[in-house]
């Protein structure tokens, strides 16, 4: 167990993960504990430690905390060219994403990255939690960081392996107790519901870019986003590409030399967030159609909704599907 005041905990678990050509890592789940930490979460991050894989792309990691809050770190992405001995870092206020196509999005490099969740509503991993998961890691914000926290590696595709040689890091910090708990928003109450997600219009055309920053010009509006809470909120929207693929057993990868003549579907690839606080009631705002610095190319997306209230009440989560021109 690791005992330490609230503020930054560091623990870690230097065990080798060992991840074989398909199935779960062994240890699965690899855990560490915490004790003795005042408060609640307000950040956290976690390290791995000479991560090698013949094909990323395989993988899905899941963070799961004491609190039974879990956190998808990486599904479907990282490309399919082999990696050794990386250290990666999950933080959400990391610059990037993890590279979901290595030749549109660069190389998978040792280095920071959000959270990439390619597939957060997706199929449950066996003997984990069951989704939907969270994409970012302040999904974990609130709750407690003492006791088991348990990172899930599992390889969904046969044919290529790998291993985490040195473990992983946990990195959390809280918030001073001493107090006897937290109130609710306005309106108060244990339940938080969402409603009637909106794009006015579905189809249109990004803020131009003026001098590397956005600006809106002619045809170049953006678009509205409406929506309706049953009280006060903080407002996610995930952001996903959507894309060609192929079909291979349960899931759908991009298309490569091995995969072509498989059934063809649709790639949902996550492209980054934005949020927004919200009052009871119907909200409608202006969205640029920018992300992280950068206009959404042409093309199909969906947007998820899902709002986040005091005491770590969250919504059911609302989607639609848009075009960029």
């Amino acid at each position: 167990m690791f005992a330490a005041p609230a503020g930054a905990v560091v623990a870690s678990n230097g065990g080798a993960i060992a991840i074989p050509d398909s199935g779960a890592a062994s240890p699965y789940p690899s855990g560490i504990s915490l004790s003795g930490t005042a408060g609640t979460i307000t950040n956290t991050t976690v390290t791995l430690r000479g991560f090698s894989h013949s094909e990323p792309s395989d993988l899905r990691l899941l963070l799961v905390a004491p609190s039974g809050r879990s956190t998808l770190l990486m599904s479907q992405v990282g490309g399919e060219e082999q990696v050794s001995n990386l250290t990666v870092t999950f933080s959400d206020a990391a610059p990037d994403l993890v590279p979901s196509d290595v030749e549109d999005d660069g190389t998978f490099n040792s280095g920071a990255y959000k959270p990439t969740p390619d597939d957060e509503e997706g199929d449950a991993l066996a003997g984990a939690p069951a989704p939907p998961y969270g994409s970012t890691l302040s999904a974990l914000n609130g709750s407690d960081a003492n006791g088991a926290w348990k990172l899930y590696v599992l390889d969904a595709a046969a044919g290529d392996s790998g291993q985490i040689s040195g473990g992983w890091t946990l990195d959390v910090t809280t918030t001073g107790g001493g107090g006897s708990g937290g109130g609710t928003n306005g309106g108060g109450g244990s339940t938080l519901s969402a409603s009637s997600l909106s794009l006015t219009p579905a189809t249109f055309r990004p803020f131009a870019a003026v001098n590397g920053r956005p600006v809106s010009r002619g045809l170049f509006r953006g678009t509205r986003v409406g929506f309706r809470l049953s009280r006060g909120a903080t407002v996610d929207f995930f952001v996903h590409r959507l894309l060609p693929g192929r079909r291979v057993g349960t899931r759908c990868l991009a298309q490569n030399r091995l995969n072509r003549t498989r059934p063809r579907c649709v790639r949902a690839v996550y492209r980054g967030k934005f949020f927004a606080d919200g009052s009871p009631g119907a909200q409608s705002a202006r969205w640029n159609g920018w992300l992280a610095g950068r206009r959404l190319a042409a093309g199909n997306y969906r947007l998820m909704l899902t709002a986040r209230a005091a005491g770590g009440v969250r919504s059911n989560s609302l989607t639609r599907v848009f075009r960029v021109l």
